[in-house]
């Protein structure tokens, strides 16, 4: 997965941020569900105030492929989700289909960077799931 991760990033639209050029929505999905904008929000700050500490450097771990599975550094909140939108993920997944209940899951890079994403593909999982059975 390493040797993959590091083909997709040296891809030019990869590396120069291009990619999300005609995808601002998942990036905007992505912070209105992380905790940062949660706890924010809690806190009564508006909108346009809540998207401007994504655009502020901050001190954080972020996954990365070494054997301590992380890496400190200093990075935007945006620019952190734009990184680990971009990790190459595998997993398997066992729904029941009727109930659309997760029974298993197996694989993610690492839940501790990951677990946002986890709940968000379960539920996007689940609403597929009922679109495609006839009623």
């Amino acid at each position: 997965m390493p040797i993959l991760q590091k083909a997709l990033s040296a891809q030019y639209d990869v590396r120069k941020g291009l990619i999300w050029k005609d995808h601002a929505n998942i990036l905007d999905a992505a912070m209105r569900n992380s905790e940062r904008w949660h706890n924010l929000e809690d806190d009564g700050l508006s909108d346009a105030d809540i998207r401007k500490t994504f655009n502020q450097p901050v001190a954080m771990k972020i996954f990365a492929w070494n054997s301590n599975a992380k890496k400190d550094t200093v990075m935007t909140p945006l620019d952190s989700i734009k990184y680990h939108q971009q990790m190459l993920q595998t997993a398997f997944m066992v729904m029941d289909p009727i109930t659309g209940a997760v029974k298993a899951w197996v694989g993610g890079i690492d839940f501790r960077h990951t677990s946002s994403t986890t709940q968000i593909s379960t539920q996007n999982a689940r609403w597929q799931l009922h679109q495609a059975l006839p009623l």
